[in-house]
């Protein structure tokens, strides 16, 4: 296994922690204000971007056709989810 392979391994476990701390902690209180969930919820997306970050890297480096062909099609569709929520927001 590689270096690089662990350490986004390693950065994957530290995520799923983050996400069982949030879990546990909804599930501990009766309720929780609409900041603190937006706080939570940013905490746990901040690692997780980093996440797809460094797997983009990695897929560049090693599929650099194959990434890109995939960005494409991911792009078109970001592109398909945007018209429609712009249509929505109307």
């Amino acid at each position: 296994m590689s270096k690089t392979f662990r350490d986004v391994a390693t950065q994957i476990d530290e995520l799923d922690s983050a996400q069982q701390h949030l879990i546990d902690e909804l599930r501990g209180r009766k309720t929780m204000t609409d900041y603190e969930i937006i706080q939570k919820l940013t905490e746990v997306r901040a690692v997780n971007n980093r996440l797809w970050m460094r797997l983009l890297r990695i897929a560049v480096e090693h599929a650099p056709a194959e990434t890109k062909d995939v960005l494409r099609q991911i792009n078109g569709n970001d592109r398909a989810i945007s018209d429609l929520l712009a249509e929505l927001a109307k």
